[in-house]
């Protein structure tokens, strides 16, 4: 319903990604290839990318990306329905559960490719359990091209299938210990369909370029894994969100607590695990404590593999003694919020949707070809539904931001304005963009000094942009600033158009800038 009624989906990173397809559709354009470079090269991450060339770029990006983000929702209710078919032998109505995963963490975060791949990862698990009695050789050769093609998709689905393949294959293991030599070595010899990806992932990392995007790698907070199960109802944003995250909080105590029976007496009404899944389960939960929060310069890598884990739960078990008014209670409230929820995703939608019109409306004032620096309102980056917005400036005006990712994608900033640009930064609070305006207590969104990636696209910022676009009303520094013209508002935002004064200097610009409680100072270095 919220895809089919709505042109713009509150996805964080979603503009982003219809930017870069935008720029992969027009290679004519000479103001986007004065900017940006798209490579033919392939990456662990390109499941919606290839879609996009293979079928021509046959619609608008937008009417594009809904289509791809309706199919993500079809597809993972029936990645999970077809798992549990294999697994159980018939259709199951507990199955249908999984529709309270649709609009979950991953999903919302706008991370299009994994979401995309996660049920092609589900499919091929149940493919691997539905053919364990073929001969080896068929299995491997089968499972040769769905292994390689998983890992182009995205790299974190081919992990879903290569963890819980790992934990099935542990499990067999200790099933028979009289046959453990023999099923080592069958182990080994399945493990082959997986080495060509693996070989590949170790040769970028040990030959390949460095990455735009960094290698930074961080574990987070530790506590935060106890709470992981519930990771996939969780919200990257609260702006507009309530009723998506009460719903969302009903799903997850549905889910959870069913969940938990499998831990409870093995008497009365319960879920019980499919003998064959044990092994993966175990293996996807050890997986979800020790994955890190960033990888490799990518970030909320911890929210992925939780997903995954869920969906397989839900697939691998099954109601026994459950009476039928229970049944039907538990039916009847399993639908009900999953109505709620798209209800609320709907209404969500429609605020984000009438919200970007505005920005559009914005954009329309600006030049084709402009160089746009997005700033928020001081102290508002927590609000992170419009993170990536200012990429509607590409799709609608041919411009450059400096927040379109590199890296992990198959696009590149052309050298010329490589310190014109951040491989993955969120539009910047203000207080960051003008040194020493803000006092600390506004600083309440990401810390910028921690960052993995150095700023330097703020380094003498008002003569690499020509334009401002404020995401929020009011910007209180911003307005100040009085080589900024403003051009358009409308609602929440405004575009400025950056004007030097004759002989003033980028470095020293900044200065003559008012503080929030003390006069201009000397001028910064930036």
């Amino acid at each position: 319903m919220p895809v089919v009624l709505h042109t713009s989906l509150p996805l964080e990173d979603l503009p982003n990604h219809m930017a870069r397809h935008h720029v992969m559709a027009n290679p004519a354009s000479a103001s986007l290839q004065h900017y940006y470079a798209t490579s033919a090269e392939l990456v662990p991450n390109s499941a919606v990318d290839l879609l996009w060339q293979f079928t021509g770029h046959p619609v608008h990006v937008e009417t594009f990306s809904r289509i791809i983000t309706g199919l993500q929702g079809v597809m993972l209710v029936a990645s999970v329905m077809i798992l549990a078919r294999v697994l159980h032998g018939r259709w199951t109505a507990w199955s249908v559960a999984s529709g309270l995963l649709l609009w979950n963490l991953p999903l919302l975060f706008g991370l299009q490719n994994y979401s995309l791949a996660l049920p092609i990862a589900l499919l091929a698990l149940a493919l691997w359990l539905a053919l364990e009695q073929w001969r080896l050789p068929a299995r491997i050769a089968l499972f040769m091209p769905i292994t390689l093609l998983l890992y182009i998709m995205h790299f974190f689905a081919f992990a879903v299938l290569a963890i819980a393949v790992f934990g099935r294959q542990i499990d067999r293991l200790l099933q028979d210990p009289g046959a453990r030599r023999q099923q080592f070595a069958v182990s080994i010899a399945l493990a082959l369909p997986f080495l060509l990806p693996l070989t590949w992932l170790v040769y970028d990392i040990a030959f390949g370029p460095e990455s735009p995007a960094g290698s930074f790698t961080w574990y987070g907070v530790a506590w935060q894994r106890l709470i992981l199960l519930a990771t996939p109802f969780m919200l990257p944003y609260a702006d507009g969100s309530a009723l998506l995250m009460w719903t969302g909080a009903g799903a997850g105590i549905v889910i959870l607590t069913s969940l938990y029976t499998l831990l409870g007496s093995p008497k009365g009404p319960r879920l019980v695990l499919d003998r064959r899944l044990r092994g993966p389960v175990l293996a996807l939960l050890v997986a979800c404590f020790l994955a890190p929060e960033w990888l490799n310069g990518v970030a909320t890598v911890q929210t992925r593999l939780p997903l995954a884990l869920l969906a397989v739960l839900i697939a691998g078990t099954r109601w026994i003694d459950l009476p039928q008014n229970a049944a039907r209670a538990l039916a009847a409230l399993t639908l009900t919020l999953m109505a709620a929820r798209s209800v609320a995703f709907e209404r969500l939608t429609a605020l984000h949707e009438a919200e970007t019109a505005q920005l559009r409306h914005v954009l329309a004032a600006l030049p084709p070809a402009s160089r746009v620096l997005p700033l928020r309102a001081a102290g508002n980056v927590i609000d992170s539904r419009l993170s990536h917005a200012d990429a509607y400036a590409i799709i609608d005006r041919n411009a450059f931001v400096p927040g379109l990712f590199q890296g992990v994608h198959a696009l590149e900033v052309r050298n010329r304005w490589l310190d014109h640009a951040h491989p993955a930064m969120p539009s910047i609070d203000e207080c960051t963009a003008i040194p020493g305006s803000c006092p600390t207590s506004l600083r309440t969104g990401f810390r910028y000094d921690r960052a993995p990636i150095p700023l330097r696209f703020l380094d003498r910022w008002p003569c690499k942009f020509t334009h401002v676009l404020a995401m929020d009303q009011p910007v209180k520094f911003v307005e100040r600033l009085a080589f900024l013209t403003r051009v358009r508002r409308d609602g929440r935002f405004a575009l400025y158009k950056v004007a030097l004064p004759p002989g003033a200097s980028c470095a020293t610009v900044l200065g003559a800038a008012p503080t929030a409680n003390q006069p201009p100072g000397p001028p910064p270095t930036l």
